[in-house]
């Protein structure tokens, strides 16, 4: 039976502090990611696409499985993390023209912003 591309995905996080490389940390991202993304995940008709309708059908909830791994794992440095789509999203970022096509932001302890695309 085929898997799903997160199925088995262990991720390992390296964070450079003040203090230097942090040890490397292992995360079952499967405990991140949330129920109605995973089910999506895990639905045989998403799973078995080809890799082109795989990635439509599955893009906004890889964009918040993005977000959720990123702050499960940074927010204890205080970093802030959204997606475009977040409701909390703070009024001074504006995404009104987002032609880069960024999907999430970051925003640093010291207050820099940062857009990223997920793929």
């Amino acid at each position: 039976m085929k898997k799903n591309v997160y199925t088995y995905n262990i991720i390992y996080l390296h964070m450079d502090t003040k203090n230097g490389l942090d040890n490397k940390e292992e995360i079952d991202i499967m405990k991140i990611i949330e129920k109605d993304d995973l089910e999506l995940l895990n639905n045989k008709r998403i799973y078995e696409m080809g890799r082109m309708d795989w990635g439509k059908t599955v893009a906004i909830s890889n964009q918040y499985i993005h977000r959720n791994i990123l702050r499960n794992n940074l927010e204890k440095y205080d970093y802030k993390i959204y997606c475009t789509d977040d409701i909390d999203l703070p009024k001074e970022i504006n995404i009104s023209n987002n032609s880069p096509g960024f999907d999430i932001i970051v925003i640093t302890p010291d207050k820099k912003i940062f857009a990223y695309n997920q793929n």
